[in-house]
């Protein structure tokens, strides 16, 4: 066993606060906004109609159960005691007990529970670590399929809720013990996958084998219909039917099926009906002598649900779609992925909030690089890009969005980088402006004036750039060559309570007026660098300037103050400026110049700035890209590749004051270490409720106790862990930390070379 260092400083933030009903810091991510990702493995439903989805994310190492109701998600992951995030095949009892197959465990959460039970081979008699299937047998008790790397670890078991009963080579009748499938027949019969042997059925006396489809790779799907047949999917052979005498397969030589690989069934009531899915080729509705094709936009098929209302829910690579009959004999989709769930896109360019009244957030708006622009109003997420398969208009085939800004009516306007800008009216894009009307399609910037103007800032690299003033259907473009604009990159533009449009450009600022006269701000008279990359204005008319050192104070047409790293921002660069209601001003800098990288948000009380770092506070990045405030005094940060952070000092605000946005704080949470992959000191922030006996200990990918961290007593608050991880080899590893209490938070670890 290894031993991290492992150091406690107690109260780091706030003097060891207490928690608030509503916590100070809400984080909003793709993978806890919506489905958890893109590859799902399993769906099922629960008796109160919900749907439970397992996914993951391979590219960020994230995932989990989605629950969905209709409307919203709701994601348990490891911090809600999955054993991990990957979760391979998820059942559900009539009476709500799910149970999640992993290659962690076996885990379990009764019918209106929040905590998960984990069975492993080291507290129970599973005999095999890693969960390949799980089946229900009817009477409340799961069949269990485990498999291994070991040819001779893994094996079937039966679990009553009570008892285990645990058959392999050793003890039984089955030809192998690595168990890719599980299947219950309505007589209590169990049918399994068995890598390189085929099927074997087991009455309860008597192992029957099966090798007609024996192959290298155990069959991947089994289902028992209510006649009694059996289906099976193989990855490379068709699929085989099995009436009680004899199997019938199914091919691409006999059949003139288009693939071999299917991984996916489900049935029909009856059992007469299957519907097939495939690796690569869409899927099939089989009634026993006719094929009908369905294309879902999974490029792979792994699970495939089928509903008493007639719809289809699939899954695999791509996404959950669920296929709802239209009466012409075909189906309307719907998909569910990353990009249309929940916050679509981790780099944030820009936050805006829509008029609510005083103290009421209202709703928000995202522009993302990479998942066009998304509302949220607290609950729900609505999201405009192109892969939203028609649920939601959009009117671009981009989905980059630079910026976006709210006018007086409540109306949205996009920048969608390289086709111009859009007004959302709250049922369709109403105007758009394009290469046509503003000389360019390349605007990147978009600000909404007191008096109704939209103003477009433009890319540089086309026609000199600049921006354009959209007033009353007409556009008029300021450029460095018709205008005292300092230069023609913009890299903000903002709209002033008195009226005026704050431009920051390139190598100043500029002020245009409700009387049309120019304002020019340069090195030359005050600001600290001769880059500037945004503009605030703060209720009182005072505009800051966000420059490449630093931050400068513009009050009564003179410079009058200027902060740098030295004063407390937490570094030089700067490039995000905002306000909240109360007048204070934030700011967003960061420093990707030298390693290692620093930055973070900074707060100014009239006197001093106060930083926030990833060092200092649950900040989850320091590169920030947007500021904004909503009507309440929520802070909005946008960053670079770790989604929205929300911020509050006393507590988040919610539109309903009944709750956070996010689920209440747990008794027992703990933060993702930073920095992260670690390479040599890592750190992360434990936070109770109460006093209590807590545990903490690091695992390895494959749930083996590697280190033990702490064992005994912390009070109240934020606990500060720094962690050693020098001499770990490079992987994947899991901090994990448990109460004496029951309630117990996980954080993945990676440790890199």
């Amino acid at each position: 066993m290894r031993t991290l260092k492992l150091t406690l400083l107690l109260g780091l933030f706030s003097g060891g606060r207490a928690l608030a009903q509503n916590p100070d810091w809400v984080f909003y991510l793709p993978t806890n906004t919506g489905i958890p990702g893109d590859y799902v493995y399993a769906a099922a439903f629960a008796p109160d109609g919900r749907v439970w989805v397992a996914a993951e994310d391979p590219v960020w190492d994230e995932g989990g159960l989605g629950v969905f109701d209709g409307e919203a998600w709701d994601v348990i992951n490891e911090e809600d005691g999955l054993p991990t995030y990957y979760v391979g095949d998820v059942v559900i009892d009539a009476d709500g007990t799910v149970w999640a197959g992993t290659p962690a465990g076996l885990a379990r959460r009764a019918a209106g529970g929040t905590t998960w039970e984990v069975f492993t081979p080291s507290n129970s008699p599973l005999p095999a670590l890693a969960v390949s299937d799980v089946a229900l047998d009817g009477e409340g008790g799961v069949w269990v399929a485990t498999t291994s790397q070991n040819i001779n670890q893994g094996g079937l078991a039966h679990f009553d809720g009570t008892t285990w009963e645990v058959y392999t080579t050793l003890n039984s009748g089955i030809p192998g013990n690595l168990i890719s499938a599980v299947a219950v027949e309505p007589s209590g019969a169990v049918w399994a996958g068995v890598k390189y042997e085929g099927v074997v059925r087991f009455d309860g006396t008597t192992w029957t084998l099966h090798d007609e489809m024996a192959d290298l790779d155990g069959p991947p799907s089994i289902v028992v219909g209510d006649d009694g047949r059996v289906w099976v999917g193989t990855n490379g052979r068709g699929f085989w039917i099995w009436n009680g005498t004899a199997w019938t397969n199914y091919n691409r030589n006999n059949a003139g099926l288009p693939t071999d690989f299917f991984y996916a069934i489900a049935l029909e009531p009856g059992g007469g009906v299957a519907w097939l899915g495939t690796l690569s080729n869409g899927l099939a509705r089989f009634d026993g002598s006719t094929f009908q094709w369905h294309y879902p936009p999974q490029s792979h098929i792994y699970t495939v649900t089928y509903r008493p209302d007639g719809s289809v829910w699939t899954g695999g690579i791509g996404g959950l779609t669920h296929m709802t009959p239209n009466g012409g004999g075909g189906y309307a989709m719907r998909t569910y992925r990353v990009h249309n769930t929940g916050l679509p896109e981790r780099w944030i360019n820009a936050i805006a909030a829509e008029p609510a009244p005083p103290g009421q957030p209202g709703p928000m708006w995202f522009a993302s690089g990479g998942g066009g622009a998304t509302r949220f109003d607290g609950r729900v997420w609505r999201n405009f890009n192109p892969y939203n398969m028609g649920f939601e208009p959009w009117p671009f085939p981009t989905d980059a969005v630079d910026d976006l800004a709210l006018d007086a009516n409540g109306h949205t306007w996009i920048a969608a980088d390289g086709f111009g800008v859009a007004r959302w009216d709250g049922a369709a894009w109403a105007e758009t402006y394009g290469a046509a009307e503003l000389g360019t399609p390349w605007a990147e910037q978009v600000a909404v004036a007191t008096d109704g103007s939209v103003w477009a800032g433009l890319d540089f690299g086309a026609n000199g750039g600049g921006v354009a003033r959209i007033a009353n259907g007409t556009v008029t473009r300021f450029t460095s060559e018709n205008s005292p604009l300092p230069a023609g990159d913009i890299a903000d533009v903002t709209a002033a309570p008195d009226g005026a449009v704050w431009i920051a450009a390139g190598s100043g600022a500029a002020r245009y007026g409700p009387d049309g006269t120019w304002t020019v701000y340069r090195q030359a008279d005050g600001l600290p660098h001769i880059n500037t990359w945004a503009v605030g204005v703060g209720p009182d008319g005072t505009a800051w300037v966000a420059t490449g050192d630093g931050v400068a104070r513009i009050e009564g047409g003179a410079v009058t103050a200027v902060y740098r790293e030295s004063e407390g921002l937490p570094a030089d660069v700067c490039q995000a400026i905002t306000f909240t209601p109360d007048g204070t001003a934030w700011a967003g800098c960061f420093d990707g110049q030298n390693w290692p990288y620093h930055g973070g948000v900074a707060r100014f009380n009239g006197t001093t700035w106060t930083a926030f770092t990833a060092e200092n506070s649950p900040l989850p990045h320091e590169q920030i890209w947007s500021l904004t405030s909503d009507h309440a005094g929520n802070l909005w940060i946008g960053t670079a590749s770790e989604g929205v952070a929300v911020y509050r000092a006393g507590g988040v605000v919610t539109d309903d004051e009944t709750g956070p946005l996010q689920p209440a704080s747990r008794p027992l949470e703990l933060s993702s270490p930073r920095p992260h992959p670690a390479h040599g000191l890592t750190r992360l922030t434990l936070t109770l409720a109460e006093a209590q006996a807590v545990e903490v200990a690091v695992f390895d990918a494959l749930g083996r106790r590697v280190a033990a961290l702490h064992e005994g007593p912390l009070g109240a608050g934020d606990h500060a862990l720094t962690v050693e991880v020098a001499g770990f080899p490079p992987g994947l590893y899991v901090v994990r930390a448990a109460a004496a209490g029951g309630s117990s938070a996980a954080r993945r670890l990676v440790v890199a070379r």
